[in-house]
């Protein structure tokens, strides 16, 4: 049987709208009205298709992505995993993210070998228990209103976003929600891991204030505290790591296997999170995966990008034995399932009992909302 070769790597980028206005707390004095995409086909030489989509890089990412994949890529038979990893990392090291070329690899794979990814790369899981995750900051009395319904759907658990000017306000905030819901499992997230451009910079913490919240949230029952610290003071986060007494989570955006190996030998985070658009794909993550897991770590993959990229982390997520929970992002009414998922034909929902369910076609189980495409491209 002679190997598969790619013939050809396309991108284009894309403004996914949102439908209404979005005030994220990652990129505060921002107001987000869509999702900036680029979105990825990689086709073979017998007409096969693999698709993908990243994170925003502009439109000079995508010219970039097709110049370079072009050149690298064609004649090469996408099963060969690993070379196309290594091809891969000195383009992130020197320009964007890049890895929704893996990605679409992947889901080539999976469609030549008529098999979804997750089964190809660990095939542990079929379901994972999801949490709501939540993007923007509102006050207590709107949170406890938007869990309900939340709780409605069948989430069982939501994660919090802290960014106020006083972190006095954010706590009481998340002890409003747990009196509301004493059975709820409840994340926060502090977003102090950097700041975007455009951002209104609002409470900066120190190792001081870290602990401080951690210690709060600790007598609330919170199952983690997410990203208090710059990404990459390193030994600030091992300490503030072994003195907190709730599990601290990170690794969103941390970019290379060498700083994740730093973050997990140091024990900076008791919870891993890598992200496959951002962070060295689905197979250099799977790899990433299997360290926490030597270490006795959980991997629970960030999931914030676009629907296709959602799909990727799930793949992800349900090949290895050492997860948790699959982050959702899901903030109605500014951040909806059908807002996210807009180039998808189907959004990801989860099930009535709080569960999401990996999709069991070949590949990542992309089937392209073709009428929105086309109605962005025109617009």
């Amino acid at each position: 049987m002679e190997p598969m070769k790619i013939r050809r790597v396309s991108a284009e980028y894309l403004n996914v709208p949102l439908g209404t206005e979005f005030r994220p707390t990652w990129n505060t004095g921002v107001v987000q009205r869509a999702i900036a995409t680029i979105l990825v086909r990689v086709e073979t030489e017998d007409g096969l298709v693999g698709i993908g989509a990243g994170p925003c890089s502009g439109p000079a990412g995508a010219m970039l992505i097709e110049e370079q994949f072009n050149r690298l890529l064609p004649g090469l038979d996408p099963l060969r995993i690993e070379e196309i990893s290594r091809l891969t990392r000195p383009v992130a090291n020197e320009y964007a993210w890049p890895w929704c070329v893996e990605m679409a690899i992947w889901d080539l794979i999976g469609k030549a070998l008529g098999q979804p990814v997750s089964k190809l790369i660990g095939g542990y899981t079929d379901t994972l228990p999801a949490y709501a995750s939540l993007g923007e900051r509102r006050d207590a009395e709107t949170r406890i209103g938007d869990i309900a319904g939340l709780m409605a759907e069948g989430y069982r658990a939501v994660k919090l976003r802290f960014r106020g000017d006083r972190v006095q306000e954010d706590i009481a905030i998340a002890r409003a929600v747990r009196d509301a819901f004493p059975e709820l499992t409840i994340m926060v997230d502090a977003n102090q891991g950097h700041a975007m451009p455009g951002s209104v910079r609002i409470a900066v913490w120190d190792m001081k204030t870290a602990l401080y919240v951690a210690d709060a949230l600790a007598e609330l029952g919170v199952a983690w505290l997410e990203e208090p610290l710059p990404r990459r003071q390193f030994r600030e986060l091992a300490e503030l790591t072994r003195m907190a007494r709730l599990p601290i989570a990170g690794g969103e955006l941390n970019l290379r296997i060498e700083e994740f190996t730093i973050l997990i030998e140091r024990r900076c985070y008791d919870i891993i999170q890598a992200d496959a658009a951002f962070s060295e794909g689905i197979w250099g993550c799977r790899k990433i995966a299997a360290t926490a897991e030597a270490f006795g770590l959980p991997f629970v993959p960030h999931t914030w990008s676009n629907g296709i990229a959602l799909l990727a982390n799930l793949h992800l997520a349900a090949s290895i034995p050492n997860g948790s929970w699959f982050e959702v992002p899901y903030d109605p009414p500014a951040f909806t399932h059908e807002g996210r998922d807009r180039l998808l034909a189907r959004p990801l929902t989860i099930e009535p009992d709080g569960m999401v369910r990996v999709p069991d076609t070949p590949g990542l189980g992309i089937e392209l909302n073709e009428a929105a495409l086309e109605e962005m491209r025109t617009r």
